[in-house]
Formats: structure tokens, sequence, C-alpha cells
């Protein structure tokens, strides 16, 4: 199992790394969606790994998000310890590690770990926007 604190930390990252930590953000010709910018592809092998039901509306909503970001990663990062090797899994999928293309991605996230005030403001962020989910 990935360590709950690098995992959302890597959350936070990759939030920065594809929108800027918008969970409106819209992306890929509108195919991808949210916060982490999810496919509907993803969306249907979260509810296969982990039976749920979740809802490809449910990608704009960061809470939603951080559950499937989870669960993909749990599934198919198992035995991945280093968060670039997780962010490039992130940007490529399951076989993101063999693709050469990803490689600049898990580079970039990894410097954004590295940046404290980036990852403070990206943590601050995702705060209030799931402060504003659960808020009635």
């Amino acid at each position: 199992m990935i360590p709950p604190d690098l995992l959302f930390n890597l959350f936070l990252a990759v939030s920065v790394v594809e929108s800027g930590v918008n969970p409106d953000a819209i992306g890929d010709q509108g195919r991808a969606i949210g916060i982490v910018q999810i496919h509907k592809i993803l969306v249907d092998d979260v509810n296969r790994i982990g039976h749920y039901n979740l809802l490809p509306e449910d990608r704009n909503k960061v809470g939603y998000s951080w559950l499937m970001f989870r669960v993909y990663m749990e599934h198919y990062g198992r035995g991945l310890d280093r968060q670039e090797d997780l962010a490039r899994l992130w940007n490529g999928g399951p076989k993101g590690l063999n693709k050469p293309a990803t490689i600049k991605y898990g580079k970039t996230v990894a410097e954004i770990l590295e940046n404290t005030y980036v990852m403070t403001a990206a943590r601050e962020r995702v705060a209030n926007e799931l402060l504003k989910e659960i808020q009635p």
C-alpha cells in the first residue's frame, strides 16, 4: 500500500500540473474533467476495481476526484514507491512507466513536490474546495 501522506501529496502536485488546482477545469478537448483531469474511462475503471457507482459528473468534485485517484493509484501503483514513477502512471495509464512521453511529466510533478510554497498553496486550495463541497 502506498503511504497515505505520499499519495495525498502526489494528488496535490498532480492537481497543480493538470488544472492549476481548479476542480472546474476541462481539458483534452472536453474529455478530461476536474482537478486531476479524469477521463470517463478512469471512472469506469475505478468503479470496476472498487465496486463503486461513481458517475462521470463526479469528476469535478474534489472529494470524488481524490477517491478515484487513490483507488486507481493503489491498484496500479502497487510496488511503486517513487512519486515520480507514480506520476508517470497517472499520466500514461497502467503502462505509463513504459511510455517515454511520461518522463517529462514525472519530472515536473517531482519538482512541484519539492516546492514548499506551491504545495502549501495547493493544500489550502484543496481544503477550501472540500469545505465548499460539504457545506449546505
